[in-house]
């Protein structure tokens, strides 16, 4: 419904993703909350969730499996012919996206 009201406004594609991300958190949070609060009964510590600094530690892990797997299989597919880097190009715009992929993604 969103997407269908956005595309009526002319919405470019990265602000209808902002859109979503921010409208998906918006809801999913406060349901969490209530639904964690009147129907478990239960403290919203319970979740387990750890803080920041503890958390620093697996949030770096994560980013490290994700490039661990990227340089594999970028040496696997060089090594076994499937892939030939010709060049390496990183434009501004390119960098723009990424920028905002990754808070899109962390909120959905």
């Amino acid at each position: 419904m969103i997407a269908t009201t956005a595309s009526s406004y002319e919405i470019p594609t990265h602000g209808l993703q902002i859109l979503l991300a921010v409208v998906t958190t918006s809801v999913s949070v406060p349901l969490i909350y209530l639904l964690r609060r009147y129907v478990d009964q239960r403290p919203w510590s319970g979740l387990g969730l750890s803080s920041p600094s503890s958390g620093f530690r697996y949030f770096i892990l994560g980013i490290a499996l994700l490039a661990l797997v990227t340089a594999a299989t970028l040496l696997i597919g060089s090594a076994a012919g499937w892939l030939r880097i010709v060049a390496f190009h990183f434009p501004v715009a390119t960098m723009l996206v990424i920028l905002i992929n990754v808070p899109i993604a962390f909120f959905l």
